[in-house]
């Protein structure tokens, strides 16, 4: 007879956000790239980023060449993105470098190229590939330009890619790929994770060849976006937003989609069969090895972030007491996985000290902000505990004055109305309405991070497709803008009947889950399943932000005269989200639809 052994998993997540008002930037646009352009996406992706600017004039100049100092420059800013930066390299002198100095005669390029002459102390100079590029520059010295200012082949640019986005560790995506001019396995591991093609249908390399900027351009924003990356599949699922549809209408509530995904790919990671596939269908994540080395490259950009306070961090727990049989416990395969994609610490406890000791490691993790999260009768009945915490404390780009909020009222869900302190500020927002819905965009200091505002009309049910929609055709425009401060606490205890309604069932059954790739040493008499889910949020929102930049509004529309605003007064329930802008990722959603 089967012993049945029930697993939780346990996302806890807390937010804290002091806000304001925007000033918003203007364009990313250059006259000289048609919106209808193959590249016009990509290159406005790395002007956002940071990766590429224009050449004056507001021109881009799409068909121009590539230099070998704009290759240099860009992708050391990818390096730096990549890393956790935001781009903006950092002022090296040449007493500072620590690898070969290079004169570069106080150019626009110098801190690019000292960058890369620090990072000269990283390579491995005994690496296969390493040692393979040198062999091709020996036997192909034409493929090095000989000044900075001359054009780059396609050759140098491959190798100072494949070292920013270390391309030994992508996902192959196009696992028969090949290069008919080139046999090297540096550029082919570019080509099969979808982010280098070749000049024809045949997959040409063609090292010596020239690159356009328009061409840079898709190269590097297929890095900083994954799915768009050739021979990606993506889904067209909507997790977030069918998880925003089964949210509870008689309170306020904020969930984090992207914590949610975590935990559910952790345990993901450890499921075979039916049930890993289940889990990965309702996530929309068609490939999870991908999928993996985006989430490192996520946790590892956003913990960096210097711009705002931000911590994602998991753990996996198990429970000696069980079997009690310390030899039980999780595979070194799993561990290894947890610890390499999700930069996660593996640990066990006991029934008896579980508790504190998971509560205060999340305490720890979020700032004192979520406590008490794992309760009584958790531990005592689990094998083990998967947890995600995510942490985020953002000041606006442009702070509210203190001195314009004032009490107005708000108008509940049940025409309830009350007295809640309003923020108020007018000046120019992105901006979209149509008959279903309006929204606004707020950034954070960051600039990648935004918060949405929107205001559903009666019987609106928000989809992805609709704010994807709505995200492209937003504008610039003078608003008067009104919300309340608001602050929410709140504890889904268990989304097991969520995840149901939305599609995973054979992770929550006793008898039908497969997680035996999670632990070691399991005998086949017992099984286990996964028996809790639960999330715990925490929001603020308040005046708080950068006072230096109050004043800033963007677009360079500034006028004697302001035109008329357009009224966005968050009187009356409405929609929150805070995504990435830089990956897409939502990280947060939530309604205010009381006054508490």
């Amino acid at each position: 007879m089967k012993r049945f052994i029930s697993g939780l998993l346990v996302i806890v997540l807390v937010f804290g956000i002091s806000g304001g008002a925007i000033g918003v930037d203007g364009g990313g646009y250059f006259v000289d790239v048609p919106a209808d352009a193959w590249y016009a996406d990509y290159v406005d992706i790395c002007y956002e980023a940071g990766l590429l600017q224009g050449v004056g004039d507001n021109t881009f100049a799409p068909d121009a060449a590539m230099t070998y100092a704009q290759m240099l420059t860009a992708t050391a800013r990818l390096h730096h993105i990549l890393n956790g930066g935001d781009g903006n390299l950092p002022v090296i002198t040449e007493e500072a470098v620590v690898g070969p100095v290079v004169n570069y005669a106080g150019e626009w390029y110098a801190d690019a190229g000292r960058y890369w002459d620090n990072l000269t102390e990283e390579f491995d100079y005994e690496d296969e590939q390493f040692i393979e590029f040198i062999g091709i520059v020996w036997e192909h010295p034409d493929v090095m330009p000989v000044r900075f200012e001359d054009d780059c082949p396609r050759t140098l640019l491959a190798f100072f890619l494949w070292i920013a986005v270390s391309g030994k560790y992508l996902v192959q995506l196009n696992a028969d790929a090949t290069i008919p001019d080139l046999d090297s396995e540096l550029f082919r591991q570019l080509y099969r994770a979808g982010i280098l093609d070749g000049v024809d249908e045949d997959g040409t390399f063609d090292g010596s060849g020239i690159v356009t900027r328009a061409q840079l351009a898709a190269v590097l924003a297929r890095v900083l976006k994954p799915t768009l990356r050739i021979g990606y599949t993506h889904s067209t699922d909507t997790f977030d937003f069918r998880l925003l549809a089964l949210m509870p209408q008689n309170e306020n509530y904020m969930m984090s989609p992207i914590s949610l995904k975590m935990a559910l790919t952790m345990a993901a990671n450890g499921a075979s069969g039916e049930t890993r596939q289940e889990i990965l269908d309702v996530l929309g994540i068609s490939d999870i090895n991908l999928f993996n080395e985006e989430t490192r490259a996520f946790i590892r950009r956003l913990n960096a972030n210097e711009s705002v306070q931000f911590n994602i961090a998991n753990s996996i727990w198990y429970n000696t007491d069980i079997f009690g049989d310390e030899d039980i416990g999780f595979s070194d395969a799993y561990i290894n996985t947890i610890k390499e994609y999700y930069y996660g610490s593996a640990e066990t406890i006991t029934s008896a000290t579980g508790k504190g000791i998971i509560n205060d490691w999340i305490e720890q993790q979020t700032s004192g902000k979520i406590s008490d999260a794992v309760k009584d009768d958790m531990v005592e009945k689990a094998l083990f505990l998967l947890i995600n915490t995510i942490y985020f404390n953002g000041d606006w780009q442009v702070s509210f004055s203190e001195n314009s909020t004032f009490d107005s009222i708000f108008t509940d869900r049940y025409g309830i109305e009350a007295t809640t302190p309003f923020m108020n500020n007018t000046s120019y927002y992105k901006y979209y309405e149509n008959d279903s819905f309006r929204m606004i965009a707020k950034p954070y200091k960051d600039n990648n991070i935004q918060m949405y505002f929107i205001l559903p009309e009666e019987d609106c049910v928000l989809t992805g497709s609709q704010f994807d929609e709505a995200d492209t055709e937003m504008y610039s425009t003078y608003v008067r803008f009104s919300v309340p401060k608001f602050k929410t606490e709140f504890q889904h205890e268990n989304l097991i009947e969520i995840l149901k309604a939305l599609g995973v069932s054979k992770a929550f059954s006793w008898y039908e889950a497969d997680f035996r790739d999670m632990l070691r040493d399991l005998g086949s008499e017992v099984n286990v399943f996964i028996n809790e889910v639960s999330q715990k949020t925490f929001i603020e929102v308040d005046e708080k932000g950068t006072k230096a930049a109050a004043v800033t509004i963007g677009g360079g529309m500034t006028t004697s005269i302001e035109p008329e605003p357009i009224d966005f007064i968050c009187d009356r329930p409405f929609i929150y989200i805070i995504r990435d802008d830089l990956t897409g990722t939502i990280l947060f959603v939530g309604e205010y639809a009381f006054v508490q």
